[in-house]
């Protein structure tokens, strides 16, 4: 896998595990925001958009179960993705959609309730979505976009001066996105050289234990009066008569041990194979 699929791939996956508290979190503002709509809007414009926004989060919600479910693998993660973008756009547009409904230059009272929603809708989204910053964008720019529209068609100073305010915040919300996507991609870029360094040690030891292993055998076959090991232990090779006489030397006299370690060295400098330090 390479480095790119591998961000992809955590990126996606930590997007996907935070969207089931990103929806409930949803949920409760569509109620909050249709109870403080509710003395001041027509009742059934207001449970329209409501019933429209849940049908979005419904499916959204279907999606991130079957996600769950299918536990893609991480060359197929990018269609995933796309599903959090394309899910996104309609969150934004549900929301975009209130302000072109619901806010009238005769009634600033909606206008300052939004400003309040929707800059802590943003900031709640962006410390969830920004692991992404197309995902942030894809949510951010219709909502904001369409404020600011709904402000400017129905005029005033106070509606500009709020529209104006949403998208600046957005503006700000954006780059904080896109730095912390900056940081999650390095993180990641981190932890898959970490990833790649223990797959290369692990390599090394295996083919360091398989060029050992035919000396532990001939170890094991001497320390057995050259006869086989028991029942139920691993079978050793032959030893040739060369290397069973240097074994016998080394361990029958003090000087055929001291002369059979300057050997090991000598051959060790040659980069021979030599026998293990316990012979």
């Amino acid at each position: 896998m390479q480095l790119e699929e591998f961000q992809l791939f955590e990126q996606t996956k930590a997007l996907y595990k935070q969207l089931p508290a990103v929806i409930a979190g949803t949920f409760g503002v569509y109620v909050l925001t249709t109870m403080a709509l509710w003395s001041s809007q027509d009742h059934t414009l207001l449970l329209g958009w409501h019933a429209a926004a849940l049908v979005v989060l419904m499916l959204r919600w279907r999606s991130v179960r079957r996600y769950f479910r299918t536990r893609p693998a991480p060359q197929n993660m990018k269609p995933w993705l796309d599903r959090v973008v394309f899910w996104a756009v309609w969150t934004g547009l549900v929301w975009g959609v209130v302000p072109l409904l619901f806010v009238r230059q005769d009634d600033p009272m909606t206008a300052l309730i939004l400003a309040f929603v929707f800059p802590g809708y943003l900031a709640a989204s962006a410390s969830s979505l920004a692991l992404s910053n197309r995902v942030f964008l894809a949510f951010s720019v219709p909502m904001a976009s369409l404020f600011l529209l709904a402000c400017v068609l129905q005029g005033g100073t106070l509606l500009y001066l709020v529209g104006l305010m949403i998208f600046v915040f957005m503006c700000i919300m954006v780059i904080f996105a896109r730095n912390a996507e900056a940081m999650f991609r390095e993180r990641a870029a981190f932890q898959y050289e970490n990833q790649s360094l223990v797959r290369q040690l692990t390599q090394q030891k295996e083919t360091a234990e398989n060029a050992v292993e035919p000396f532990d055998d001939a170890f094991e076959f001497l320390m057995h009066g050259g006869s086989l090991p028991p029942a139920g232990r691993r079978a050793a090779p032959l030893c040739t008569p060369r290397l069973a006489c240097r074994a016998w030397w080394s361990r029958s006299s003090v000087f055929g041990g001291v002369a059979w370690r300057s050997w090991r060295r000598r051959k060790s400098t040659t980069g021979l194979p030599v026998l293990p330090h316990g012979l």
